[in-house]
């Protein structure tokens, strides 16, 4: 019996199969939500670094690489892309869609602090960040003051972005623009010369002096008692 007959044959009970996947259609059709562009959450694991006073190039050959060459061995990496610039350099992995981002986060961290011994001492610590690609900033925040570059800077980094950072919801701050304040040395390649001394000689003497040591503990009278 094919199925043009077994139709014929019973016309109420089609009628009713066809009623119901009519309905089922509209109960469908206004409770499944539809969106243009839905947000697919493709995991991305990044690595930031920062080298101060470093340029571009000395960021890219002494950090982004050695960086890169440790987190090419990490499973479940789609893409793997990086940027470097001055005093600052990034690493971004693009994982597979049904990747675990917590557990990729944690393997590239591991990864990190293996080749840590790799990257310069004036390099600050790497951190590892876990994000998705429809984080985008929401917020930008212009700051002016009648002050000298330099100083606004230094209180934008040191005081404004701590106290956002702080905020509910806030998972990163990136600071751009202004000047970050440093210190020039001038040598006399002539006195440099007499006292036979060498570029290195001298930034090792500043980085020796350069330190931050204890001087001794306070205690007030209620501490004592």
């Amino acid at each position: 019996m094919n199925l043009t007959r077994f139709s014929i044959k019973r016309p109420i009970g089609i009628s009713m199969i066809v009623l119901f996947f009519v309905v089922l259609g509209m109960f469908s059709f206004y409770r499944i939500g539809v969106e243009l562009l839905p947000a697919l959450n493709t995991p991305y694991v990044s690595v930031f670094v920062r080298y101060p006073g470093a340029n571009a190039e000395s960021v890219e050959q002494q950090v982004i690489k050695p960086i890169e060459d440790a987190l090419s061995s990490l499973s479940n990496v789609k893409t793997m892309n990086s940027s470097a610039r001055y005093e600052s350099g990034r690493v971004g992995l693009e994982l597979e869609f049904d990747a675990d981002a917590d557990q990729a986060a944690i393997d590239a961290t591991k990864k990190v602090e293996s080749i840590r011994y790799q990257l310069p001492d004036e390099a600050e610590e790497p951190v590892v960040i876990k994000h998705d690609e429809n984080d985008q900033p929401i917020v930008e925040i212009a700051v002016t003051a009648d002050m000298p570059l330099s100083g606004l800077y230094a209180k934008v980094d040191n005081q404004f972005a701590d106290v956002i950072q702080q905020a509910g919801g806030v998972s990163e701050i990136e600071v751009r623009g202004g000047v970050d304040r440093e210190v020039a040395v001038e040598v006399d390649r002539g006195r440099m010369a007499a006292y036979q001394l060498t570029m290195d000689d001298i930034v090792n003497a500043i980085k020796n002096e350069n330190q931050l040591l204890p001087s001794g503990t306070i205690y007030t009278d209620t501490e004592r008692s």
